[in-house]
């Protein structure tokens, strides 16, 4: 065997070894199904008309959506308290990270059943928005309606209290998302706090 067949065999061993052992290494993280508590937070934030359609994007945790704009971490629970003057359950912030870093998922119409409630596919929103007209082609076919955005729902221990992303879009510059901490009281679920994560 030559140095040149030599070193070729030692290259390709190398790079298998390390392919093997990043495959090993690299978790997925499988996702939670998602809960009937879940939904009954995203139906309570779905408010309006009772006439209009509430178009909801399918997959929940999509970078794109939010976690490219403002990373959620540790930090930036730090700083949603300092905003809102209001102070998270660490518990709570942790399993926000965990779900919304796990793989994404796509939610069912499982909302509250007064609700029209019409949730649009990645494909869906690409062929609207691919064919020049835009926003006009969404409001000639969802009239009155945006699309909004949500992340998965972390609840404390005794699931009285929630914390979601939500985020919402009209135009191309007519949007906003915002991190809300929920309190349940009685069956519904209300606002407590507020922190804007980005506007447009």
């Amino acid at each position: 065997m030559n140095k040149t067949a030599g070193k070729m065999i030692l290259f390709i061993a190398v790079s298998v070894l390390l392919t093997v052992s990043t495959g090993i290494c690299q978790e997925v993280v499988e996702p939670k199904a998602v809960s009937t508590e879940e939904y009954e937070v995203y139906s309570d934030l779905l408010t309006g008309p009772s006439d209009h359609i509430r178009v909801v994007k399918e997959q929940t945790g999509e970078q794109e959506a939010f976690l490219s704009r403002h990373s959620f971490t540790l930090d930036t629970a730090d700083y949603f308290e300092k905003q809102s003057g209001v102070q998270l359950n660490k518990e709570m912030v942790k399993e926000f990270i965990f779900l919304n870093n796990a793989v994404p998922v796509v939610l069912e119409n499982k909302f509250n059943k007064s609700l029209k409630v019409h949730l649009i596919s990645n494909k869906e929103r690409q062929d609207i928005f691919k064919s020049g007209g835009g926003w006009e082609v969404f409001r000639k076919k969802y009239p009155n309606s945006c699309i909004v955005e949500f992340s998965r729902v972390a609840f404390n221990a005794e699931k009285n209290m929630a914390f979601i992303y939500s985020g919402i879009m009209c135009d191309s510059k007519a949007g906003n998302g915002q991190y809300l901490l929920l309190k349940k009281e009685n069956t519904k679920w209300v606002v407590v706090a507020h922190v804007m994560a980005w506007i447009s």
